[in-house]
């Protein structure tokens, strides 16, 4: 089973957008990061995640909620799903490059 698929859309089962891959993880995605940080007292954890999420921002990555109208140039509509993966991908870089500047330990 894929660890990443505990990450999925949150909302009430009788919302209108149930199923339909178009809620925002990022807020779900986040409080993994506060209970990193003030429960479990690993701070290096919390900051890996948010600058997770920072970096799928910064690379353009936009559920529908976060636009103002059309995207603009360099952004992508995505849904809960895509941008799930693309937090989970920019986290992976940074373990790569940290585990590569630590000449691979």
């Amino acid at each position: 089973s894929d660890p990443r698929a505990n990450v999925n859309e949150s909302e009430e089962p009788d919302s209108d957008i149930t199923g339909q891959d178009l809620a925002n993880p990022i807020g779900t995605i986040l409080s993994v990061a506060m209970m990193l940080r003030h429960s479990l007292a690993c701070p290096e954890g919390a900051d890996l995640v948010e600058a997770g999420v920072g970096d799928a921002l910064a690379a353009g990555h936009r559920t529908r909620d976060l636009l103002r109208g059309d995207p603009r140039p360099g952004q992508t509509v995505v849904g809960c799903t895509e941008m799930r993966d693309a937090v989970l991908t920019a986290i992976d870089d940074r373990l790569a490059a940290t585990t590569e500047s630590d000449g691979g330990s």
